[in-house]
């Protein structure tokens, strides 16, 4: 996450800030940023995997990627 540079302007009516003008590529981080907050809390409560597992399956997982691109290539006749 990037903090957010001073390029934003605030409208102020009757002396309150009513609203904000952000240039469009920080408004969308800050909503990908809000959506990853959300998962993050809709998660919060699950299990956790041990890292030994989570590199065992990534390495299970690219093996057998691997594997399936040789015998597509094999099949097909072209190179990985």
């Amino acid at each position: 996450m990037k903090t957010l540079s001073p390029k934003a302007e605030y409208i102020v009516k009757n002396g309150k800030p009513t609203a904000v003008i952000m240039p469009i590529a920080e408004y969308e981080e800050l909503l990908e940023d809000l959506h990853d907050l959300g998962v993050i809390a809709r998660r919060k409560h699950e299990s956790t995997i041990p890292l030994a597992e989570v590199k065992r399956r990534l390495k299970t997982n690219a093996a057998n990627s691997w594997a399936a691109k040789l015998r597509f290539a094999s099949v097909s006749g072209t190179a990985g």
